[in-house]
């Protein structure tokens, strides 16, 4: 919500956080047309002009990836199939934009929950 944005735009600064906030947007009218998503990483190291949801330091990003071992084939796949992206419209929440409630879409679920 609101203290998040403003949190957001004190430690990553206004460019950065306008630029997620403009993929977050587009990505949303892309869904609303039933469009495929957009995708923006999840982290990036703070020295990187890549645009993300979370900027981390150098040191804090190379531990947040050694919590995905690489797999040996392909290079660049991790473990499990995790990938260092998200649609960019998972953005919109966190600008108070929609409020996210995946609660309430429980009974579109196929798979077995536990």
């Amino acid at each position: 919500g609101r203290a998040n944005l403003i949190f957001n735009l004190k430690n990553r600064g206004v460019l950065s956080s306008v630029r997620v906030v403009a993929a977050a947007l587009t990505d949303g009218a892309r869904a609303a047309l039933g469009l495929s998503p957009a995708y923006i990483a999840i982290c990036q190291p703070n020295d990187k002009g890549k645009m993300s949801f979370m900027k981390l330091p150098p040191g804090e990003y190379a531990s947040y990836l050694s919590k995905h071992p690489p797999m040996q084939d392909p290079p660049k796949a991790y473990l499990g199939g995790w990938q260092n992206r998200a649609p960019a419209r998972a953005g919109l929440p966190i600008v108070g934009i929609t409020k996210a409630r995946p609660i309430l879409r429980m009974k579109e679920v196929t798979a077995p929950v536990l």
